[in-house]
């Protein structure tokens, strides 16, 4: 995460996560931003979990906006424009 600072933070797990971890995580990030902050995602299955989905409003209220990527986008992958051709 990007702070006004210029300073960036992530989190390192060793072994697998769950949605409760990255919840957890979106907690902290929530409590720590001090303007609207914007986190994309993918649709992993940890970010699409009942779980999750129910918090996104409360963090919104928190000014952090979670934007999912599309399912499928290949102009937002560069390898797979390579691999197949601009369209």
């Amino acid at each position: 995460m990007w702070h006004q600072c210029r300073k960036f933070e992530s989190f390192v797990f060793e072994g697998s996560i769950d949605s409760n971890i990255v919840i957890n995580c979106f907690d902290l990030i929530a409590q720590s931003i001090g303007r609207e902050t914007v986190v994309v995602i993918d649709n992993a299955p940890i970010h699409r979990s009942e779980e999750f989905a129910e918090k996104i409003q409360e963090w919104e209220k928190l000014g952090l906006k979670v934007y999912f990527l599309p399912t499928y986008c290949p102009s937002l992958n560069k390898q797979t424009s390579k691999c197949y051709g601009k369209r």
